[in-house]
């Protein structure tokens, strides 16, 4: 055991509960609480310090993570996750302490209110969605995550046989709606019930290819990875016997599912299956139906390669000549599943046989057709994973003297081809590649050049400094190239460069890439802001203050078609900039709110957002009263941008100012206008955290009233259900719900999350006090 294993385990809680809150993501948190296997099994104290340290973090990041340890420290039966109410108590406090961000999703909140009942010993009643499948299915469907999770798992059957019927209506729209949710509950109910979905889509197979198969196929695929052979025997009988069927839709469709089952074929059936499947790798276009030929032997192969790793080592030997031939299909599409097939057999080739096959397909990088040199270089990179370090090699060497090829096309896939397996080389190839990429910037053609750039600046991070600087001088002339794409290829490579090359973009990048902003083509000046928010942290303060005064510039210019990328560069520089500056940039950034375009209003929200903490509360304070002028502007779309805006500015607004909005923002929820109604949902849901209760209350009563929840927009009943679930799950409110009308899935959930509260509340009778004292929870 090290050193810093025995401190751990030793350490006093409080110590290691401060070194594990240096852990910087939820991964992090994860992986260490997740860690104890073998000799490293940690001690209950550690396992303690890891909770602790990761329910004090505040950001919602670590939500979800959170949410994950709880689960399973309520259901596990391990020495070390035992319950300790005590303890469970805790950090119920202050995951709900975190169910207050507004950020959350209605998923997450509900997550969070179930393991407080299931702390508290509190039985939630099931969302009732069978009621509702009648006329809501398609609702239902997009509603579908957040929906499953409220139902009770003793439910979920029920739910199930009643998709079980709707698999026999006569529409095929509804059929596929629903075995869409059927995907969804095949993850959550437990193997009982899942083996009930054997039967259910045996019954239930569309052999018509295209339409609900990627439904289905995600259903076998969870299937196989829960149920056992004998179980799923059923399926393979009935796919196989469409197998004789050279009709496209049944064969494809039959061949799509045995293969998302492949990992539970009993052995007894293998043969014949893939003797059937063997035999249409040697059909003709004719027999296939020419037409459907290529879908048909793509599926074909696709299901060897799947297959490959049961498949007998005689019956594979006799299947590579066949999928071989297929390399040569005039077909990119058969080329490249034939090269994934080749690669999935690999493991079982002997490596003689492994040899001969790839130097047959080096031969053809040297074919007189260019059509074959480009054919194959397309197919090649599905091959590597089934090459050892030295065939990789001398491809990569084969390919590189692609570059010099006769043909425009083939030079430009043998560059694509190299930037992709830069990791696998040498230095002494790197340095013969740079040499080699280098003169292809000269290219005849202009997709070229742009393939030349794309490999440079992939092969940036291996160049030493001085080669660098000498590559720069030939790309800087790149700039001015007469193709656009070249020069925007140039300006990506400049910002790669940049990088690598010092701590500060040297000036005369700055002013190579700034004069792009006067290009003649609008993407390119796009992709030069781009490139400039990309350097922001590495550009001094002096040449940024100059860019930000040059965009501001920009922005007045009302012909300018660019002003996305603009914003976006100066949301990336506003935490740089000086605040004298910084108040230079509030009226032209209130006008961009009433931009036409809605990502030009809401790169200017986010600028907003980013400008907020650094400008006075003066400043501040007319930029609000600003705002709330422009609610009752007849412009819709100006009106939306102010209350999006409020939205952006609400973490930097007092809690005053915001009470003070509320009731204007409010009183847009009956606007005539959907996307009003929506920004001032969305800004309520912002304002939440300081409104007090009795103002939530009027809130809750006024989004009721309104019947937001049975609008005829859908993402207007979805975001007042959002509002409405918040206020419900975070504050201990007696608010009056009409249980008997449940025209919607949102009015439906609202009365179920209503009715979980009031039985939460009257369990508990009244929530404990946040301990934040880590001596107390301890002692």
């Amino acid at each position: 055991m090290s050193h810093v294993s025995k401190f751990f385990k030793k350490a006093p809680m409080e110590v290691s509960t401060y070194l594990y809150s240096h852990l910087d993501t939820p991964q992090d948190f994860l992986a260490a609480w997740l860690a104890n296997n073998g000799s490293k099994r940690r001690t209950r104290r550690q396992q303690r310090s890891i909770e602790f340290a990761l329910f004090n973090k505040e950001g919602m990041e670590f939500y979800p993570a959170q949410v994950k340890i709880l689960t399973i420290l309520l259901n596990s039966e391990d020495e070390l996750t035992e319950i300790d109410p005590e303890h469970l108590s805790y950090l119920d406090r202050k995951l709900t302490v975190q169910m207050k961000n507004p950020n959350l999703s209605i998923k997450q909140l509900m997550q969070g209110i179930k393991l407080t009942a299931a702390l508290n010993k509190v039985p939630l009643p099931s969302l009732d969605i069978v009621s509702l499948l009648p006329k809501d299915l398609m609702d239902v469907i997009f509603f579908r995550e957040t929906l499953i999770e409220a139902v009770a798992k003793e439910e979920l059957k029920t739910l199930v046989n009643a998709l079980h019927i709707k698999l026999t209506a006569p529409s095929r729209e509804v059929r596929w709606e629903a075995l869409t949710l059927l995907v969804m509950l095949a993850q959550k109910v437990d193997k009982k019930t899942l083996e009930l979905f054997v039967c259910i889509i045996n019954g239930s197979l569309d052999y018509n290819y295209g339409f609900g198969n990627g439904t289905i196929n995600e259903i076998l695929s969870t299937l196989a990875s829960k149920l056992d052979k004998k179980t799923l025997a059923p399926l393979f009988h009935s796919l196989i016997k469409y197998l004789d069927d050279n009709r496209r839709g049944p064969f494809l469709a039959a061949l799509q599912y045995l293969t998302a089952l492949a990992s539970k074929i009993e052995e007894g059936m293998l043969g014949d299956l893939v003797d059937s499947v063997q035999n249409i790798l040697n059909y003709t276009d004719k027999d296939l139906q020419s037409e459907y030929a290529g879908d048909v032997i793509n599926e074909a192969l696709h299901f060897f390669a799947i297959y490959a790793p049961v498949i007998d080592k005689k019956t594979l030997e006799s299947l590579i000549e066949p999928v071989k031939n297929k390399l040569d299909d005039p077909s990119c599409e058969a080329n490249t599943a034939a090269a994934k097939c080749l690669a999935a057999f690999a493991p079982e080739i002997n490596k003689e046989r492994l040899r001969s096959l790839f130097d047959s397909i080096t031969r053809k990088l040297h074919d007189n057709d260019w059509n074959v040199r480009f054919r194959t270089l397309g197919y090649l990179p599905e091959l590597v994973p089934a090459m050892d370090k030295d065939m990789l090699e001398y491809f990569i060497g084969s390919v590189i003297e692609k570059l010099d090829d006769n043909n425009p096309k083939v030079r430009k896939r043998a560059l694509d081809f190299l930037k992709d397996h830069i990791p696998a080389m040498d230095n002494e190839m790197l340095a013969h590649l740079v040499n080699s990429v280098q003169n292809k910037l000269h290219d005849k053609e202009y997709f070229a050049r742009s393939a030349a750039l794309r490999c440079l600046k992939a092969l940036v991070p291996c160049m030493e400094k001085e080669r660098l600087k000498s590559i720069t001088k030939t790309v800087k002339k790149m700039l001015n190239d007469p193709n656009e794409n070249v020069r925007i290829g140039s300006l990506y490579y400049f910002a790669e460069l940049a990088y690598a090359i010092d701590k500060e973009v040297p000036e005369a990048f700055i002013e190579a890439i700034k004069d792009k902003l006067d290009d003649p083509k609008h993407s390119v000046r796009e992709e030069t802001f781009y490139c400039f928010t990309k350097l922001v942290p590495r550009i001094k303060k002096e040449s940024l203050e100059h860019l930000v005064h040059l965009t501001r510039n920009m922005l007045d210019d009302s012909n300018s078609i660019e002003h996305g990328k603009a914003l976006n560069f100066l949301e990336a520089a506003i935490p740089r900039i000086d605040a004298k500056i910084l108040e230079q940039l509030v009226e032209p950034l209130q006008n961009k709110l009433n931009a036409p375009k809605a990502d030009v209003r809401l790169a200017a929200c986010h600028c907003f957002a980013a400008l907020a903490s650094r400008i006075d509360k003066k400043t501040l304070a007319n930029l609000i009263e600003v705002l709330k002028n422009k609610l009752d502007d007849r412009d819709k779309i100006i009106c939306s941008g102010a209350l999006d805006c409020f939205a952006a500015l609400a973490p930097s607004m007092d809690k005053e100012t915001q009470v003070a909005l509320v009731s204007t923002v409010k009183n847009k929820l009956v606007d005539s206008c959907p996307t009003t109604c929506l920004a001032a949902l969305g800004c309520l849901i912002k304002f939440i955290p300081a409104i007090d209760k009795e103002m939530l209350g009027d809130i809750f009563d006024s989004v009721k009233n309104k019947n937001l929840l049975e609008h005829n927009d859908y993402t207007i009943r979805r975001t007042a259900c959002h509002l409405l679930c918040y206020i419900l799950i975070n504050n201990d409110l007696a608010l009056e719900i009409d249980t008997s009308k449940k025209s919607t899935i949102e009015g439906l959930l609202i009365q179920t999350v209503a009715g979980w509260v009031t039985q939460i509340h009257a369990a508990s009778n009244q929530s404990l006090p946040v301990k934040d004292n880590l001596h107390v929870c301890l002692s």
